[in-house]
């Protein structure tokens, strides 16, 4: 099982994966294939950006590391290389940009930024019941759902879709 870091250090993770919400506005106001264009470059930076803090680079240590080495888990930081959580989200975002019409893309990449933040915060705050090996929990499970759907309702009434 993972080591865990400190519930600080997953509220300042969960404060940046919402800051990723910025994504969703992009994808509502700017062209797809500039998003696509967007997403993608970025996605090929940030994984660069990471391979090199993890080869310790001086460049990448000096501004990637100093900032979010802290917040990174054991698992982002050992011996072997493996990608944080960004890059799995851009990469999302650009698969959003790529196979889906604006407004599914928005729903689905708010649902899951959004939907991901409570459960985590929930779940490791409160999850008493846990599932799936140990590793999550009802509430947590519960607050994803809850969260979703408040999303889906927000959504809903900006673009007035059919209920």
């Amino acid at each position: 099982m993972p080591e865990q870091i400190s519930y600080r250090h997953e509220l300042l993770r969960k404060a940046i994966h919402l800051c990723s919400l910025w994504m969703v506005v992009s994808l509502t106001t700017i062209p797809r294939t500039w998003n696509v264009i967007l997403f993608g470059a970025l996605l090929l930076i940030l994984v660069a950006v990471e391979y090199g803090n993890h080869r310790k680079w001086r460049l990448f240590t000096a501004t990637y590391g100093r900032f979010f080495g802290r917040l990174l888990r054991a698992q982002e930081t050992g011996e072997t290389f493996q990608l944080s959580g960004a890059p799995h989200v851009l990469a999302a975002a650009l698969m959003c940009a790529l196979l889906f019409e604006y407004r599914i893309a928005a729903i689905a990449l708010s649902t899951m930024l959004i939907g991901d933040t409570g459960a985590a915060l929930v779940g490791r705050k409160w999850g008493k019941h846990k599932i799936n090996a140990g590793r999550k929990s009802v509430e947590g499970a519960a607050t994803f759902w809850v969260c979703s759907f408040c999303v889906l309702l927000c959504f809903v009434w900006l673009y007035a879709l059919p209920i």
